[in-house]
């Protein structure tokens, strides 16, 4: 008896502790919109370890488009457009491979103190499920 007194108090105790990390109430509307804009340019320095290049990336490599297919020795999804329907919305495609490093890194500034931000990006495998026999 004193088993199941325990596994119950405990089974409550989480359940708290679980509950008390959801957020409640509306967020409101974004405060920063960050994007890869419309010219396919390189990001500025420190904002990625990754070296940038034109069409498709090559290992350790990245660039900036709205429009590639045929990367990866066709092992890649065709990425012919951002998720956000903007016709010339550029997207960031990075060639990690084995190659550790940073994806990108930005600062924003002008935020208020004791307010709840959310974090949140678009992120996305670009292989093929038939790539590496299936297990990618």
């Amino acid at each position: 008896m004193k088993l199941f007194a325990c596994l119950g108090f405990l089974f409550c105790y989480m359940t708290i502790v679980a509950n008390a990390q959801l957020c409640n109430g509306n967020l409101g509307d974004p405060i920063v919109n960050i994007t890869f804009g419309a010219a396919g340019s390189p990001l500025p320095p420190g904002a990625t370890t990754f070296e940038y290049m034109g069409g498709c990336p090559t290992k350790g490599k990245y660039t900036i488009s709205d429009f590639l297919f045929g990367c990866g020795d066709r092992t890649w999804v065709k990425m012919i457009g951002d998720h956000t329907g903007d016709m010339h919305g550029d997207y960031m495609l990075v060639n990690a491979e084995s190659t550790p490093g940073t994806i990108y890194v930005d600062t924003v500034t002008g935020l208020c103190s004791n307010t709840t931000y959310q974090f949140s990006a678009w992120i996305t495998s670009v292989m093929q499920v038939y790539t590496c026999n299936g297990t990618a």
